[in-house]
C-alpha cells in the first residue's frame, strides 16, 4: 500500500522532481520506468523511490534512491525485494519501508542513519505493516502502521518509544511530517469516505487537530 506518491506523469511514465529557487529539476533514475522522489532535506538531498515495470506495468523490480547535485545512488535494504525512501532529515538521516516480496503483505520501516540500515515495526497487537515517512533533527520519527483489520493508524517514534495516534472518530488515520519542534502533520478519514488533513503540536501532547 502506498498513501501518497509525488511525482508527475507523461506518456512515458512516472518522473520526479525538484523545485527550487523557482527551477523545476527532472529527477529519472537511469534505467527506471518509473521515478518518485518522495522527500528532501535542507541541503537538497532527494530521496524517493524508482522501479522497472514489464510491458502490462507490473513492477519487476523496486528500489530507492539518493539523488544530491545531479548524482544518484541506489538504496536496498539487505534481503529486501522492494524498497522504498520517504523522508530525510538534516543530518542525512533516512526513513523508509522494505518487504521481501515485491506483492507482500508484511512490510517493515526502517531508518539509515551513519550508513546502518535498522528496521523499525511498530509494537501494537495486530500490525504486519509499519511505514516510516518522516524523521526530524532530533530523530522523532511520524509513520503508518496498520492493524489486523487493515485500518491505518499513524504513529510517533521517539527512540523505544511507540505512541499510536488515531484522529478522534476517523475511520483511518496516516501520520506524514514532522519538524524539529515536534509539530506533526498527517491525513484522517471519515466514513464518508472523505480525506481530512490534521496537525498536532508538543503542547497538545500528540492529539491531533
Amino acid at each position: 500500500m502506498r498513501f501518497v506518491d509525488l511525482y508527475y506523469q507523461d506518456d512515458i511514465g512516472n518522473h520526479g522532481f525538484l523545485l527550487r529557487k523557482g527551477v523545476v529539476t527532472t529527477l529519472d533514475f537511469p534505467t527506471a520506468s518509473n521515478t518518485q522522489a518522495l522527500g528532501v532535506n535542507e541541503t537538497g538531498t532527494v530521496v524517493g523511490t524508482w522501479n522497472i515495470v514489464d510491458a502490462d506495468g507490473n513492477p519487476l523490480a523496486v528500489h530507492g534512491f539518493i539523488w544530491k547535485d545531479g548524482n544518484f545512488s541506489q538504496v536496498d535494504f539487505p534481503g529486501a525485494a522492494a524498497t522504498d525512501l520517504f523522508g530525510i532529515n538534516a543530518q542525512g538521516d533516512i526513513v523508509g519501508e522494505w518487504d521481501s516480496d515485491i506483492f507482500g503483505t508484511t512490510v517493515h520501516g526502517f531508518v539509515l542513519t551513519k550508513g546502518q540500515l535498522i528496521t523499525i515495526d511498530v509494537p501494537f497487537t495486530g500490525s504486519s505493516y509499519t511505514q516510516t515517512n518522516d524523521i526530524n533533527a532530533n530523530g522523532s520519527i511520524v509513520g503508518t502502521w496498520i492493524d489486523a483489520d487493515g485500518v491505518p493508524h499513524g504513529f510517533l517514534a521517539e527512540g523505544a518509544k511507540f505512541t499510536s495516534i488515531d484522529y478522534p472518530g476517523s475511520i483511518g488515520t496516516t501520520a506524514w511530517g514532522i519538524n524539529s519542534a515536534g509539530q506533526m502533520v498527517g491525513n484522517w478519514f471519515d466514513t464518508d469516505g472523505n480525506t481530512h488533513g490534521w496537525v498536532a503540536t508538543p503542547g497538545d501532547k500528540g492529539k491531533p487537530q
